[in-house]
């Protein structure tokens, strides 16, 4: 597990410039992060150092950046470096951070987190992790917490866990089988398998973000769905799967 300790962030403005020693090297850069419009028309993320615009080169794109704050948040304890955190709303209601480095006089780019940093949505723990959510990939629009760290492609990535645990609030749909679904004792093709009827209500407690939901039932029964390999289909009990097998899924573009 992740430490406790939340090392401190600095919440800065859009268009002034500010002095940070950002690579640890004793002497302190010239940062300024403005927005400035591209060739289509959005506004995009300029960061220069010390006079220089240094963004270019990494040909980052921003849906809807911050144009009032960004941060400043030393990710691990460890290391000289202080990164920059430029928030931006994303595509469709999906904020995220991308995390920039500043190292041998360039910028390198850490990749996304989701979440925003300047909507206290992501939690650092000091030792190169950050404890967020990410956007499950099978059956429906739906998230789980994960903590991010920066894996053997060099970008933040979430780390792999065995099931994941969906958000859940009050106005979580209810589930309900509209075609009778294929059951399964345990998350195995081998396990007991039985039916669950139509009208049966259910709930999504877990998923490995495969090819398995874990549920139980209004009386708290336990059982677990199988998908296709898209991850977008259930199976139903002929061994068929189908898109429309349950109703009251959350689905966004």
């Amino acid at each position: 597990m992740p430490p406790e300790s939340e090392p401190d962030i600095m919440l800065l403005d859009v268009g002034k410039e500010v002095s940070l020693d950002l690579d640890g090297d004793g002497e302190k850069e010239t940062l300024l992060v403005e927005i400035i419009t591209d060739d289509e028309g959005w506004q995009q993320y300029a960061v220069s150092i010390d006079g220089t615009n240094l963004t270019e080169p990494l040909s980052l794109y921003f849906d809807y950046p911050d144009t009032e704050r960004y941060s400043i948040v030393d990710l691990d304890a460890s290391d000289s470096f202080l990164e920059i955190a430029l928030p931006d709303d994303g595509p469709s209601n999906d904020p995220n951070t991308t995390f920039l480095r500043y190292e041998n006089g360039a910028l390198t780019s850490l990749g996304q987190v989701y979440g925003k940093v300047t909507a206290d949505a992501l939690v650092f723990h000091g030792d190169g992790t950050i404890s967020s959510t990410m956007r499950l990939s099978v059956l429906q629009t739906w998230y789980a917490p994960v903590v991010w760290h920066v894996g053997q492609s060099s970008v933040f990535e979430p780390i792999t866990q065995e099931l994941y645990y969906p958000i859940q609030t009050e106005n979580t749909p209810v589930k309900t089988a509209v075609k009778e679904l294929a059951a399964y004792e345990e998350m195995s093709l081998d396990s007991a398998r039985s039916s669950v009827a139509i009208g049966t209500e259910m709930t999504f407690i877990a998923t490995d973000n495969e090819a398995w939901v874990h549920c139980e039932d209004a009386s708290g029964t336990p059982f677990w769905i199988h998908l296709d390999e898209s991850g977008q289909q259930v199976e139903l009990t002929d061994g068929s799967f189908a898109w429309d097998g349950i109703e009251g899924l959350s689905i966004a573009d």
